[in-house]
């Protein structure tokens, strides 16, 4: 059994990772903070440890430093999680003491490569077939054909870049309530939030057009 300890301030981000990670029977703790994260770490001693660098109380740095100075280097690994890539370059968070670092949006194949590259077990995550379904319904998917309000696109698009998928379930049924003609391009999004996807649906607002107001275009 491998344990994993996800240790960040927004509960989004803390559900988002959890769930893709206790479905291939990852055992979860999380902590909302460094301190916390510190704490835990102690008492239950993961296996790896998904660590925010921006958070109240104590900074993800920190932390890393006073579970290192506890355990050693290599005992537990730590893996940084950052919004951007672009914030810093891999060589900053390995001279910081990180493993390796996973940005936001979470990508399962990046939250997988950290398990099989740090930790003495492999895991497979085969989603094809749920993969090769959604693929199809989005090709066959004009998406130019659908027009969202500049208002509802800047919405969706921040919560799809904070994986808060609350507010993405959110957006789209408010898009179901003012046109049914959504309901094909709202089933494709609500696919990829079951799915954790993020990215895909940051591709989707992309081929959207984009109205002044809240009314599909004729």
């Amino acid at each position: 059994q491998v344990t994993a300890l996800v240790v960040d301030d927004v509960k989004e981000n803390r559900d988002v990772l959890s769930k893709l990670l206790s479905v291939i029977g990852v055992e979860i703790i999380e902590a909302t903070n460094g301190k916390e994260g510190v704490e835990k770490t102690k008492e239950f001693r993961p296996d790896i440890v998904f660590m925010d660098l921006r958070m109240p109380v104590m900074r993800g740095e920190d932390a890393l430093k006073m579970i290192q100075d506890e355990f050693g280097k290599d005992q537990i690994k730590i893996i940084a999680i950052t919004a951007s890539v672009l914030d810093r370059k891999r060589e900053d968070y390995l001279s910081m003491g990180f493993h390796d670092f996973i940005s936001k949006p979470f990508k399962e194949e990046a939250v997988f490569d950290c398990l099989n590259n740090f930790l003495d077990v492999e895991f497979v995550y085969d989603d094809s077939e749920i993969s090769e379904s959604e693929s199809s319904s989005l090709d066959e998917l004009d998406l130019t054909q659908f027009s969202i309000s500049e208002d509802l696109y800047k919405r969706m698009k921040k919560s799809a870049e904070m994986c808060n998928i609350t507010e993405i379930e959110k957006i789209s049924d408010e898009l179901l309530k003012q046109d049914n003609t959504y309901e094909q391009l709202v089933d494709c999004i609500l696919h990829l939030v079951k799915k954790y996807d993020m990215e895909g649906i940051l591709i989707i607002l992309d081929n959207l057009s984009k109205t002044k107001d809240s009314r599909s275009q004729e």
